[in-house]
């Protein structure tokens, strides 16, 4: 019996580590990973309101700083960029840890500009 208890205990706990983003999180980060090229606020030529960039807004709005540290390491380069922008606007205290990171990480980034670029050059600007 104690051996059933402490493994529906640990069982638990291995669940709820396991779950890194709430579920309206989850369904931001889904449509945000459709996209390939960071956008800002407003595109083109005649300054077109971005889709993506308000998609961007709300994750910003629904994330948690915990939430945005942790898609920092996420697949698409699109949500690391908008993460770390969160962070940004949100005035997280780790910051510098956070550049460093996006430093290391070597990625290329793709911006609405239809430019390549290193991740750190367009984020720190």
């Amino acid at each position: 019996m104690k051996k059933l208890q402490i493994y529906i205990c640990l069982s638990v706990l291995f669940i709820s580590c396991e779950k890194k983003l709430s579920d309206n999180t989850k369904k931001i980060v889904d449509q945000i990973n459709q996209y390939s090229s960071l956008e800002y606020p407003y595109i083109g030529m005649y300054g077109a309101e971005s889709d993506l960039y308000q998609l961007f807004d709300t994750l910003k709005q629904t994330a948690s700083n915990k939430e945005l540290v942790h898609l920092i390491d996420h697949k698409n380069t699109v949500l690391n960029g908008y993460s770390v922008w969160g962070l940004v606007d949100n005035k997280y205290n780790g910051l510098e840890y956070i550049f460093k990171r996006v430093l290391k990480s070597n990625k290329t980034l793709y911006t609405c500009l239809l430019y390549t670029s290193d991740a750190a050059d367009d984020l720190l600007c």
